[in-house]
């Protein structure tokens, strides 16, 4: 951290525009540090009267204009704030404050803060810059949204607390503390302009809700996003929150949907995502599967890894790739795509030991031989038809020479088409089944695995022998699907 000793042994170099530089490099390190995405461009100036010194730049916000102030006196720097408001400035102090005439200091600090903060204008030291990002957890949160929307004087002996509290308050809200999560967002309304204090309190309502607190129990009076996190709001959060906050990541899969990620696009490890996978996975549903084999160029081992590609969550590894929902691919293209095919469907031999090996419920199997003769297994209620004495008998007769056109699977007691044609699976109604359940019966049948690529996948799905559950599904879990799925195609014959 910069200390007020280092600015002015830089302002003791014996050639004045060494000295400037100095200063200047001080005062970037300090404003870069607070905020690693900015883009702090330099301009020739230094303490100028009406140009700045810098203009910090940010993807999506407005610039803000930094002035360098040598100034120790908070009456001239409020002259500043008032004739100069273009680009809501940041005003940086090189020296500490002291008293004018005989005016209190106190007084002369209080009629500036108000006079900033009502101009969104903000006042602070190179020293209380470099302790806004003291606290551990959210110290990078905190020093960013105040370098973005930051108003009023931030006070060198206000920082660290003000940093502990919001530290503090962050935690609270991760635990349902009411009080510590009050006092938090008080100390950020002090400190950020209107729209900022919304942005942040957003974050601790984030924290609140993921940790399974009502959204109406909130005590920020926001509560606008509801039990469930808003593709806005998670995209946000993306861009802010540090994914050293694994915890806090984790947790926040317990308040995301599929629709969460519908603006997202992320490749790659995406540790934050891989995060949150781990507790969303448990509550996620849908009714669409699909999947293709894929060739990795980007490494040579292919772990498993969840991506949101083009807003449809998915899961790649072993040399597959799974869309969740609306798939990325349409189903009927690229089926037979070098770099996005299907597997050719398994023989009737190969589909038993997959469903063996997985611990699978099929209750239909429709099998065909060279000559298109088709014939299908069905198992009445929710018996399973792979293990059944007539599909062994038929297996050790011609399971080699007959191959698997679609089975039906038993997900949480719904019927799950699997076509091998298309590689998709998924009820044919709109009723949805947990994506953990639909992705192990859809990886399992459609691609070729082993014992341990299924004991990967079993801990990426956090399946641990007990019956699957989604929230995102509500109660349609346990509901029966109304509408049976044809037993045969026409031309084809049912045993």
């Amino acid at each position: 951290m910069t200390t007020y000793n280092d600015i002015l042994a830089a302002a003791d170099a014996p050639e004045y525009d060494d000295a400037i530089r100095q200063i200047k490099r001080l005062a970037a390190k300090a404003l870069h540090e607070a905020d690693d995405d900015v883009r702090l461009l330099s301009t020739e100036h230094f303490n100028h009267s009406y140009l700045p010194d810098f203009v910090m730049r940010w993807r999506n916000r407005q610039d803000r204009f930094v002035y360098l102030r040598a100034s120790a006196y908070a009456e001239e720097i409020e002259e500043d704030v008032v004739r100069l408001t273009d680009h809501n400035p940041i005003f940086v102090q090189l020296s500490e404050f002291v008293p004018y005439n005989d005016r209190p200091i106190r007084q002369a600090i209080d009629s500036l803060s108000q006079s900033a903060g009502a101009r969104k204008s903000l006042i602070a030291s190179v020293p209380a810059i470099g302790l806004l990002d003291d606290a551990p957890r959210t110290g990078k949160m905190l020093s960013s949204f105040v370098m973005r929307g930051g108003r009023g004087v931030i006070e060198d002996s206000e920082v660290v607390t003000l940093a502990q509290t919001v530290e503090s308050g962050f935690d609270g809200a991760m635990h349902s503390d009411r009080e510590k999560t009050a006092d938090a967002i008080q100390a950020v309304e002090t400190v950020l302009d209107p729209a900022s204090t919304v942005e942040f309190t957003h974050l601790f309502e984030a924290a609140w809700i993921s940790g399974g607190a009502s959204g109406v129990e909130f005590p920020g009076g926001l509560t606008s996003i509801g039990d469930n996190l808003t593709a806005d709001l998670l995209g946000q959060m993306l861009e802010i929150v540090p994914e050293s906050l694994s915890d806090f990541w984790e947790q926040i899969g317990n308040a995301v949907t599929l629709e969460s990620f519908s603006q997202l696009h992320l490749v790659g490890s995406q540790p934050r995502l891989q995060s949150i996978m781990k507790n969303a996975i448990s509550r996620l549903a849908s009714n669409r599967y699909m999947m293709r084999r894929t060739q990795r160029s980007d490494q040579e081992v292919d772990p498993f890894i969840w991506q949101i590609d083009s807003g449809t969550l998915s899961l790649r590894g072993a040399g597959y790739q799974a869309w969740i929902g609306a798939p990325a691919l349409n189903a009927t293209e690229n089926a037979t795509d070098e770099d996005f095919a299907v597997d050719l469907p398994p023989t009737l031999s190969n589909l038993s030991m997959r469903a063996e090996e997985a611990q699978l419920t099929i209750s239909d199997i429709g099998v065909s031989d060279t000559d298109g003769i088709t014939v299908r297994f069905t198992s009445p209620g929710q018996g399973d038809v792979a293990t059944s004495d007539l599909v062994e008998r038929v297996t050790e007769t011609v399971g080699n020479l007959v191959r698997v056109n679609e089975v039906v699977a038993l997900v949480e007691g719904k019927r799950v088409p699997v076509d091998y044609n298309r590689g998709v699976a998924g009820p044919r109604t709109s009723s949805r089944v947990s994506v953990s359940g639909l992705i192990w019966n859809g990886w399992n049948l459609l691609a070729e695995t082993d014992d341990e690529v299924r004991e990967t996948l079993a801990q990426v799905l956090n399946r641990n022998g007990e019956p699957d559950r989604s929230e995102d599904a509500g109660d349609v879990l346990s509901d029966v699907d109304p509408s049976p799925d044809p037993v045969a195609d026409e031309g084809s014959k049912s045993v």
